[in-house]
């Protein structure tokens, strides 16, 4: 009842706004170029309420929808990191550093994390998150979250995970055939609306993460 309470009450202020500001104007000027008469008028009122109400409908959501502010501030490529990880030798890693942050007061979580690199036009490759458990960057000051491990959690607005990491991986594929290629990480959150940011995979086998056994 909240939820419907703010959206009737967001459509409201919107709606009122563009009649009583925008859509009068318009048609105030339509009626001195067009000569309309009075009897006619209220056809074109209608229209103009009805068509204000479609983009007040859309401004409110608008204002109202969770959104997410995601930005990818590094890129490392392995072979792998764990035992586990070397003995795959058909696979390759691929660790995405991103800054996320929910913009929107309505709280929200990731349902998952997706790669996708682009071989050519027609041909790509997909990667799955894996645990990032005992990696940690050289140099760096604090340990990085692990996203995908914690996607779950409640995103408050104004929140960030920095610094925060997914890591992919990308199964049977040489290495020579991602460097230098165009992906997309896509996060879906709970509202199942998916943002997706570009990067480009590192030209070469990236040596700045290394495996802590604690």
């Amino acid at each position: 009842m909240r939820h419907l309470l703010q959206y009737i009450r967001e459509l409201f202020t919107g709606w009122q706004g563009i009649m009583s500001s925008t859509a009068s104007i318009v048609f105030l000027i339509a009626a001195f170029i067009w000569k309309w008469a009075e009897q006619g008028q209220l056809r074109y009122w209608l229209i103009a309420a009805f068509a204000s109400f479609a983009i007040a409908s859309y401004l409110a959501w608008l204002r109202v929808r969770p959104d997410l502010r995601i930005e990818i501030q590094g890129i490392s490529l392995d072979r792998g990191m764990t035992l586990e990880e070397i003995r795959d030798l058909t696979s390759i890693y691929v660790t995405v550093r991103l800054y996320l942050m929910n913009t929107h007061h309505a709280d929200n979580s990731i349902r998952n994390y997706r790669l996708t690199v682009y071989l050519d036009k027609q041909r790509r490759v997909e990667g799955r998150p894996v645990s990032a458990a005992g990696l940690t960057l050289k140099g760096a000051n604090k340990d990085f979250v692990d996203l995908d491990e914690h996607k779950y959690s409640v995103l408050k607005q104004g929140w960030s995970n920095a610094p925060g990491w997914v890591r992919f991986r990308v199964p049977k594929t040489e290495k020579a055939a991602i460097v230098n290629r165009q992906f997309t990480v896509g996060v879906t959150d709970a509202y199942n609306v998916e943002h997706k940011v570009k990067g480009e995979i590192p030209q070469d086998l990236v040596k700045d993460i290394v495996h802590v056994v604690r």
